[in-house]
């Protein structure tokens, strides 16, 4: 992932009112909104267990706790264990680092809290990168109630990718041959459309679903990716559809 440059997803209200394709945009999870389950593709309303070990996530039944324990055990520990936050300017946040066996949380100084502003996660966590070789992927995943920032390196010194080495600590929770290249860090934002400025947030262990499949995403679809997740895959006469709708706006756009 070190090397690769990704670009900015789409959004699904660009696209809510191209015919004949009608885009359903599913309401986001709110802050004040009732828990839903933590197995990540069941988000049932109703919960029944709370996690014993980190008292942060909860699930609808036992067969959603079997289901997601594979990669929950991996970072519910680390959440138990650094619940202490060091100080008032701090936020958790999710490392995965390239050399380690499992993703960790760490506490990130944020100097006014605002999107754009730069915590330490440059120098402690990244090696000390030029910023300009430091690169985001966003989204949100409408079962989450705060946005994710990916922050990894793109480190253009690397011609191939294969020199950067792969991410050990991801390995432990994707189940798929795709391989992601190069520590990162997710990162809690409030969502965009709720303020008119991004703040830093407290991620949590219910961001590890979403995170997957993202990078699942990123990693193996060639289709249109959108900011708002969960999405559908589309066919590719679909994509096609969105491809040329896109370069339609964009068309406009450039003779307005």
């Amino acid at each position: 992932m070190a090397v690769n440059i990704f670009p900015e997803p789409f959004r699904l209200k660009d696209f809510q009112v191209f015919e004949p394709m009608v885009v359903d945009i599913k309401p986001a999870l709110k802050p004040d909104s009732p828990p839903k389950c933590g197995n990540y593709g069941c988000n049932a309303p109703k919960m029944h267990q709370m996690c014993a070990g980190c008292h942060d996530i909860q699930y609808c039944n036992m067969d959603c706790v079997e289901q997601d324990f594979p990669s929950h055990r991996v970072i519910c520990g680390a959440f138990h264990r650094g619940q202490r936050i060091p100080g008032r300017a701090y936020r958790r946040a999710l490392y995965f680092p390239a050399d380690m066996s499992r993703p960790s949380f760490i506490w990130l100084e944020h100097l006014n809290f605002k999107f754009g502003d730069d915590p330490n996660y440059m120098e402690v966590f990244l090696g000390s990168p030029p910023k300009s070789e430091v690169a985001t992927m966003r989204f949100h995943d409408r079962t989450l109630p705060y946005e994710i920032h990916i922050f990894y390196v793109r480190d253009m010194s690397q011609t191939d990718i294969a020199d950067i080495a792969e991410n050990e600590s991801v390995k432990t929770v994707l189940d798929t041959e795709c391989v992601i290249r190069g520590s990162f860090i997710a990162v809690a934002r409030s969502p965009f459309h709720e303020t008119s400025q991004q703040v830093a947030l407290n991620i949590d262990t219910k961001a590890l679903g979403p995170i997957v499949a993202y990078l699942k995403l990123r990693a193996m679809y060639r289709g249109p990716i959108f900011f708002e997740q969960p999405q559908d895959m589309y066919p590719e006469v679909v994509y096609k559809k969105f491809m040329a709708h896109m370069q339609d706006s964009l068309t406009t756009v450039s003779t307005a």
